[in-house]
């Protein structure tokens, strides 16, 4: 597969990011399944709850107190979701990167290299998820203060806001996959996102759209369950607790698939950054490369 780091067309960038995906299916839906599917089980018990609370609650007598039963699996749903999102988006850039060093597909790759690619990551994620929630924090409080000052800055805030996040999308692939130090791989972002901001903007629309397309035939039978669920009433009876273990499976299999989806927008978001270090900056290659690491890898020693 040809170098990330290289001026790609739009479709051409996502031919690149669905052909990286079909050539490493097996190792990513392994690896993803080991991880995620234990996961995805657990969160589905707070699906089904955040669905039974939709469908049954009253807007005219609504209370906390309702929501005492549910909050337990909501909670855990939640929670499950940011370690979900941490450990996903360390697992494809360990993934990604391997591919990129090892120059081959990942089937070849072990779950112990893997896994210590991974490692390395997971401290860079939380650094790089701090930094960006204060970072957000900041503009919002900016932006409530002048709209405080005068309402109809907003229509200056709000646009600068939107383009500023759009070009926050290089700063992932720029910080997990080279080793530019943390404040300085933000402004490196900020500065490259601004510079390709349409391409961050259009792909990440285009791939988005497409991503939510198909988390939504994956949900359709869910929603049919919990459609049904109103009228007969989940765990009343064995209708009922038979319609709500089959629920429990579709609310799986929509968590998992969630999380498989990920990979797309990060990948689609690798090849923009790719595409605009190499035209903006002349860049050719990643500037961590560990052959010690990648020998070992290709050997089947690590």
């Amino acid at each position: 597969m040809n170098s990330i780091f290289q001026q790609r067309t739009f479709s051409e960038k996502f031919s690149y990011a669905f052909n990286w995906m079909s050539t490493n299916r097996k190792a990513v839906l392994r690896y993803y399944a080991l991880l995620f599917l234990p996961i995805s089980f657990l969160m589905s018990f707070g699906m089904m709850s955040a669905m039974e609370l939709q469908a049954n609650i009253d807007p005219a007598n609504f209370s906390f107190d309702t929501l005492k039963e549910d909050m337990g699996p909501l909670s855990t749903y939640y929670l499950l979701t940011l370690a979900g999102s941490f450990l996903g988006t360390s697992m494809f850039y360990a993934l990604f990167n391997i591919s990129e060093q090892l120059h081959k597909p990942l089937n070849e790759t072990t779950f112990g290299y893997v896994w210590k690619q991974m490692k390395k990551n997971m401290g860079k994620v939380l650094l790089a998820a701090i930094l960006i929630v204060l970072f957000v924090v900041v503009l919002c409080a900016i932006m409530f203060t002048l709209s405080w000052v005068n309402a109809l800055i907003n229509i200056i805030t709000i646009p600068a806001m939107i383009a500023v996040i759009v070009a926050l999308m290089a700063f992932g692939p720029l910080y997990l996959l080279n080793d530019e130090p943390l404040f300085e791989s933000l402004a490196h972002a900020l500065k490259l996102g601004f510079k390709s901001w349409w391409g961050f903007f259009s792909t990440g629309l285009v791939m988005s759209i497409l991503v939510y397309l198909i988390q939504l035939v994956f949900s359709l039978p869910l929603q049919v369950c919990s459609s049904l669920g109103t009228i007969i009433g989940t765990g009343e009876g064995f209708g009922g607790t038979l319609l709500y273990i089959v629920g429990i499976a579709f609310a799986t299999l929509a968590c998992f698939v969630n999380f498989v989806l990920t990979p797309l927008s990060f990948l689609i978001f690798t090849v923009q950054y790719g595409h605009a270090a190499n035209k903006h900056e002349g860049t050719t290659d990643f500037d961590n490369i560990d052959m010690e690491m990648a020998a070992k890898a290709e050997t089947g020693n690590e």
